[in-house]
This record gives structure tokens, C-alpha cells and sequence, in this order.
């Protein structure tokens, strides 16, 4: 009987190599055992990590937001005029392969907790947009619309694997942005 590894998997070690088994594909083939595979570890050392497979892509999808979120705050604030960093949410999702959100596969799948995840990451989305659209002095009703065209534009443009919808999007949020003078200093 082989002895127990004398080093435990580092947990963060675990989910890079869950994330890679992952790809920019669907989770559907995911298992602990591809995760032991790709990170030379053993399927119980998985497991003590991430009991049950959905706390793997649960732990994926968090991760994923984080770093989804970290590269569109850089993205945006990289930006000096306040108005164009609006603008700049759809120069970053037309560059990002992920889309909106980082774990639409999973959506719909019947992983609750996902789907949560998703919801939430939604949520701060919307969120991160009408901040950006208050420090650039437009109105609430701003917001909203710009909101609606990101998750629309993403969508679609994700479903149709073409940045096109987001670039319309973005011309679209651009005009209604030209429309009001700011009401606040920036």
C-alpha cells in the first residue's frame, strides 16, 4: 500500500489545474478525477479539497469572477475621461472571450449554486455600470439602458461567436451618452 504524499495539494494549486481541465469549454466532462490528472495528484486528494464536484465549478466560477471583475475594473479605470469609461465596459467585452459573465455554461445546468453565482455576478455588473455612469454625471435612466445593452450585447454576441453585437452596442450607448451634459463635476 503506497504511503499518504507527504505534501498536501495546495487548494488554489487544485483549482488553476480545474480551471485548465476546464478551457474555454462547458464543465460538463469535469470531474475529480481530470482535476487529480492534470494537477498529478491523487482523485482523494481532490476530493478533500473540493468534497463534491460541484464544489469545483462553484470554486471556478468565484475564481473566474474575481479575475473577470480585477480585468474590467483595470480596463476602466485605465481610462481618464469618466464618460468613456462607460464605453470602455464594451472595448473590454469585445476583447474578452468569456463574455458577461465567466460561467454562462453552467447556467441552466440544474447547479443551483451557479446559477446563484451568476445572478450575483449579474448583479455587480449592473452595479459597476450605474457607479460609472454617476461619475460621469448622466442619470439613473442611463444606467439602466447601458446595462440592458452590455447583458444584451454580451449575450448575443457570445450565442452568435462574433464581437459585432457588442461593438452595435457600444455605438448605441455612445449616442444615448451624447444626448445628456453631465450633471455632476467629474
Amino acid at each position: 500500500m503506497p504511503l499518504p504524499s507527504p505534501v498536501v495539494p495546495d487548494r488554489a494549486a487544485l483549482l488553476a489545474a480545474a480551471d485548465a481541465a476546464v478551457g474555454s469549454g462547458t464543465f460538463a466532462k469535469l470531474s475529480h478525477a481530470t482535476v487529480a490528472k492534470a494537477a498529478g495528484v491523487t482523485v482523494d486528494e481532490v476530493r478533500e479539497a473540493f468534497p463534491a464536484r460541484r464544489d469545483l465549478v462553484e470554486a471556478i466560477c468565484v475564481e473566474r469572477h474575481h479575475r473577470w471583475f480585477a480585468d474590467l475594473r483595470a480596463a476602466v479605470r485605465a481610462v481618464d475621461e469618466p464618460r468613456d469609461r462607460v464605453l470602455e465596459v464594451f472595448t473590454y467585452l469585445e476583447s474578452d472571450e468569456t463574455g458577461c459573465c465567466p460561467c454562462a455554461d453552467t447556467v441552466g445546468t440544474g447547479q443551483h449554486v451557479v446559477e446563484a453565482l451568476a445572478v450575483g455576478h449579474l448583479v455587480e455588473v449592473e452595479q459597476f455600470i450605474a457607479e460609472l455612469c454617476e461619475e460621469a454625471g448622466l442619470p439613473r435612466v442611463v444606467g439602466d439602458t447601458v446595462v440592458l445593452l452590455v447583458e444584451g450585447a454580451a449575450m448575443t454576441s457570445k450565442v452568435r461567436d462574433r464581437p459585432h453585437p457588442v461593438r452595435a452596442a457600444r455605438t448605441a450607448a455612445a449616442m444615448l451618452i451624447a444626448v445628456y451634459e453631465p450633471t455632476v463635476a467629474s
